[in-house]
């Protein structure tokens, strides 16, 4: 069986990592280089949100008359990557940016989209990424929505339909 190990966020892109992942095969021969700086990049993420959490607590305790909601970014974009097929994103996509150059990512950070010569591909919406560092507008959506809903990943769970008086 494959490992897998994938990682994207906003703090990456401050060290010009944007897609990370590691495809092993059953004896572990053919891994990528960089899954080193993914597993760390990913710890580092779930590090950062505890430590977050553990700071909203404290705020609520100090000023209990604020509702403080917290958003886990990390944990609905990984949801989106988990359920991508079944939300209409191709398999073999999943760690391709649509519009970049070069390797098994479509992307290299001297090339990048919007350079000359940089081609996009025909048909965005099957991709999750857009450009190695943005994810596809139907991504966002998709992310936006789970949100919104209240279906999770609001710590406490937070109705915006309810409270903004709004549909979905």
């Amino acid at each position: 069986m494959a490992e897998q190990l994938i990682c994207s966020s906003p703090e990456f892109h401050r060290w010009g990592v944007s897609l990370a992942t590691r495809h092993c095969s059953e004896t572990k021969t053919r891994c990528i280089m960089i899954q080193p700086i993914a597993k760390g990049l990913n710890t580092f993420t779930m590090l950062r949100n505890n430590h977050l959490q553990q700071a909203l607590m404290e705020l609520r305790l100090e000023f209990p008359h604020v509702q403080i909601v917290y958003g886990d970014y990390y944990m609905a974009f990984m949801a989106l990557l988990q359920n991508r097929v079944l939300l209409g994103f191709r398999k073999e996509t999943q760690m391709k940016a649509c519009c970049g150059f070069g390797g098994p990512y479509n992307f290299h950070p001297a090339m990048m989209c919007g350079n000359q010569g940089i081609k996009v591909c025909l048909n965005p919406i099957e991709y999750i990424h857009w450009d190695g560092f943005h994810l596809i507008q139907e991504a966002l959506k998709h992310i936006e929505e789970v949100f919104m809903s209240g279906r999770g990943y609001m710590y406490p769970e937070f109705k915006f339909q309810e409270v903004m008086h709004c549909k979905m």
